[in-house]
């Protein structure tokens, strides 16, 4: 699923129908180029934000030859990673290393719990560090942590998708069923009704459930 994470907007969507033939390559890149395709052609420029199964430096090398910019999550075991990025040994709890290549910026970001978090960009110019607090499990206390401005970024822009999951669940049409198709129709209903309730409150501000229901009302007068 592609959402806008300022509006929580579905704009595309693909269904994952299962294995066809042998395993996919890059599966994620196509994933991804089939997801923006439609907004490239229209000349739109934005940013793609993905977690680790589709951020890779291909994919982001593809959207700046579009004129768009990429910020994600990385899986250490992706071979265009240095060794250096992937090693934790030695290294202080609550540090930062960043690597350039061209336009993209790879940082390497050893966190206050030893978890590796590596995140590519190609949205950043320089290097950012804010210091911000953070509640820790480590005896419960307030600790004064240096994490990267990526990192931030990727956290307040990641959630198009969650909000879309979390909003459709509030209102929804489903019902128990065992059959797959008949599921996937009741999804496709709920975030059709959010998109089209987000795009009519941006001219006539109301209640959600007040529009659903004269949604409902006007789809059941439809010959």
């Amino acid at each position: 699923m592609c959402a806008d994470c300022e509006t929580g907007m579905t704009l595309n969507l693909q269904m994952y129908c299962g294995k066809c033939g042998g395993k996919e390559d890059n599966q994620g890149f196509r994933v991804v180029r089939d997801m923006v395709l439609p907004m490239l052609c229209r000349g739109n420029k934005f940013t793609v934000v993905c977690d680790n199964f589709f951020c890779t430096l291909r994919l982001s090398h593809y959207l700046a030859s579009c004129g768009c910019q990429l910020l994600g999550t990385m899986r250490i075991n992706r071979k265009e990673l240095p060794d250096e990025a992937k090693t934790i040994k030695g290294r202080t709890p609550d540090t930062t290393i960043f690597f350039l290549k061209g336009k993209c910026k790879l940082i390497s970001y050893f966190n206050e719990k030893k978890k590796l978090v590596l995140v590519l960009s190609t949205c950043h110019e320089k290097n950012e560090i804010e210091v911000v607090e953070q509640d820790v499990s480590i005896g419960k206390e307030k600790m004064t942590i240096h994490k990267p401005q990526p990192i931030l970024d990727y956290n307040h822009k990641m959630g198009g998708v969650d909000t879309v999951d979390q909003m459709t669940r509030y209102y929804t049409c489903r019902r128990r069923t065992n059959r797959w198709n008949i599921r996937a129709l009741y999804d496709m209903i709920d975030i059709a009704a959010l998109n089209a309730y987000k795009t009519y409150s941006n001219y006539h501000p109301c209640k959600r459930v007040d529009f659903l229901n004269n949604l409902s009302g006007a789809l059941m007068k439809m010959k």
